[in-house]
């Protein structure tokens, strides 16, 4: 009996399996695939592929053509069409890329090298449109590194000014509060370790000495 139920199992997944193979081997042969033979092969190449590019399924995204080639044209406009699959993050202030309606100016439709689709590496990607000097200018002088920008900037958008996130530190408006001056050699150093850094603001967070129980941070 259980050996039938095994079997049972066994030829279900089989069946499924193959329905899938079959459903993407006669999308290997879809005018779409059949024309855009190079393309595929050169974009599925790359580490993380798009759900749909990937399943061939062209037409979650893009109009027809006709026989004659010329540009596609996508079935809606972003950032819509993303939204069709990808929640729209509520949010107040959104981000200029996507005010202008343009999420592939961060990510690529089809493929990418990069996590999540992003159009380059994340040190990078932000440079495209923030020159490194407008950025150090607005960060009191200090060289910023690129990398880090998610750190206090929300990508997508944000509710408050700048893209900060929600709740930020009351002293971040003023570096000098726990950083050398820019000029110095070691600009994002603290002025003191911690915690004697942060008690300098917050007295009388720690516990008394004499406490039995205290947290190990």
């Amino acid at each position: 009996m259980r050996r039938t139920a095994i079997g049972a199992l066994f030829l279900a997944f089989a069946a499924a399996g193959c329905s899938a193979g079959q459903e993407r081997a006669a999308r290997e042969e879809t005018p779409c695939a059949r024309c855009h033979r190079g393309a595929l092969e050169r974009d599925r190449a790359l580490r993380f592929t798009h759900a749909p590019f990937d399943g061939l399924a062209c037409d979650a995204c893009h109009g027809p053509h006709g026989p004659g080639g010329g540009q596609t044209v996508p079935v809606a406009p972003e950032p819509e069409l993303c939204r069709t699959c990808h929640a729209s993050p509520a949010v107040g202030r959104g981000h200029p890329p996507g005010e202008r309606a343009r999420c592939t100016a961060c990510h690529e439709p089809h493929s990418s090298a990069e996590p999540a689709l992003l159009a380059a590496p994340r040190g990078a990607l932000c440079g495209r449109c923030h020159a490194p000097g407008d950025v150090a200018s607005r960060h009191e002088g200090r060289t910023i590194d690129p990398s880090r920008c998610e750190r206090c900037h929300e990508p997508h958008g944000g509710t408050r000014a700048k893209l900060l996130p929600g709740v930020v530190h009351e002293v971040a408006g003023d570096c000098s509060s726990c950083h050398p001056a820019a000029s110095a050699p070691t600009p994002f150093a603290r002025l003191e370790p911690e915690p004697a850094l942060c008690l300098g603001c917050h007295e009388g967070v720690l516990p008394p000495a004499s406490s039995k129980v205290r947290h190990a941070p």
